[in-house]
């Protein structure tokens, strides 16, 4: 086990609030040095009512192996890193059949999800109408009512494919063949093909 997690797990506290926000150990209720064999110490302790840990407690936690992660936890972060895959998008070509391909960047998130519902709307009642899409890099491309169908239709095919990976993978988590967030991070989430 890493020290952190040790006296993060004694304390009950967050690492921010016991080591300092980002980095700054100025307002750190802990802090840890290192002698030149590598030796870890805690070279101050403010932390209140818990008595600061012996350097036997510090070398003893070094040795204690990691403690397992929750299933629930595991399926948070899995939440989060399929939020992540959302939000990275996919390219998608939503050019109707036989026309030269118009390749569109679109993510997948909340509030993209919506816009697509409503462009969708509008390419079904106004095929040959035209609107804009500012892709994630930025990117404005003109779509035709019936490619704005095409992209909303594609995308929530591969959105569904992600729901359906995210099933999977809490499948894995609940059976206990997935136990480490490296794991999680490891897991082959789907793409659209090129084209």
């Amino acid at each position: 086990m890493q020290l952190t997690q040790y006296l993060i797990q004694l304390t009950s506290l967050s690492g921010d609030t016991l080591f300092g926000t980002n980095g700054n150990s100025a307002n750190a209720l802990c802090k840890l040095s290192a002698d030149a064999a590598g030796t870890v110490t805690i070279s101050y302790w403010n932390v209140p009512n818990i008595t600061k840990p012996t350097d036997a407690d510090l070398a003893a936690a070094l040795k204690a192996p990691a403690p397992a992660i929750s299933t629930a936890n595991l399926a948070l972060y899995a939440a989060k890193v399929q939020t992540a895959v959302l939000a990275k998008g996919q390219t998608f070509n939503v050019a109707t059949s036989g026309a030269t391909a118009i390749n569109v960047l679109c993510d997948a998130t909340n509030d993209t999800r919506s816009d697509l519902a409503l462009l969708a709307l509008f390419g079904q009642q106004n095929p040959t109408g035209s609107k804009s899409w500012l892709d994630n890099n930025g990117n404005v491309t003109a779509l035709t009512g019936a490619e704005c169908v095409q992209l909303a239709t594609l995308a929530g095919t591969y959105i569904d494919s992600v729901y359906a990976a995210m099933g999977t993978l809490l499948s894995q988590i609940t059976a206990g063949t997935v136990t480490t967030t490296a794991q999680i991070d490891a897991y082959v989430w789907p793409t659209v093909a090129a084209q």
